[in-house]
């Protein structure tokens, strides 16, 4: 699902994966991950060091984070992506309708990218863990710690204003697809 500019949704983890490697197949770039969803360099060969990948995939949870609360560009520490006001960045139950809107509709944050908080919760790469930052190493940590639970960010049209936080974490089963769920790519530089 997706169409014009509303964002993709009902899109398993699983299909995200798939999506992300057709993507980077369709720009002549090595795929990010293998048959088994496992991270891979540009030879093929598993990895857990992103910058050694060379086409698109799915953000890990601190590269989603990051982003969201606007990199280095950021000199607030907003709740949302990129206002202390949902209502000026996102769509969620109060605003929504009870259905997704058009990307770009509210503002962006600081580097200039839509939506992050509310329409529609996005796949990360990692595995959920409750304690995930306080068992992960600080510098861009990764949990591959297998279960088949994945993270999921950023909230949804049918949310809270506390659940669209940037701070606020959730997860999803990777093999199942949701219509408050989506993704988006990113690719190493």
């Amino acid at each position: 699902w997706g169409r014009d500019q509303h964002p993709v949704l009902s899109v398993s983890f699983i299909e995200a994966l798939k999506f992300c490697n057709w993507l980077s197949v369709s720009e002549n770039l090595k795929p990010a991950y293998d048959k088994n969803g496992n991270l891979i360099n540009k030879l093929g060969e598993i990895t857990n060091n992103i910058s050694e990948i060379e086409g698109y995939r799915l953000p890990t949870e601190a590269e989603w984070e990051y982003a969201a609360r606007g990199g280095h560009k950021s000199t607030k520490d907003f709740y949302y992506a990129g206002s202390y006001d949902l209502n000026e960045v996102g769509w969620y139950k109060e605003n929504s309708n009870s259905k997704t809107h058009e990307v770009g509709l509210k503002k962006a944050n600081e580097l200039g990218i839509y939506d992050m908080s509310g329409n529609l919760w996005e796949w990360c790469y990692d595995y959920y863990s409750n304690d995930y930052y306080q068992k992960l190493q600080k510098y861009n940590p990764l949990n591959l710690k297998e279960n088949n639970l994945r993270v999921r960010r950023g909230g949804c049209y049918n949310i809270t204003k506390e659940n669209a936080q940037v701070s606020s974490r959730s997860f999803y089963n990777e093999e199942v697809s949701s219509s408050k769920i989506g993704f988006r790519v990113v690719r190493t530089k």
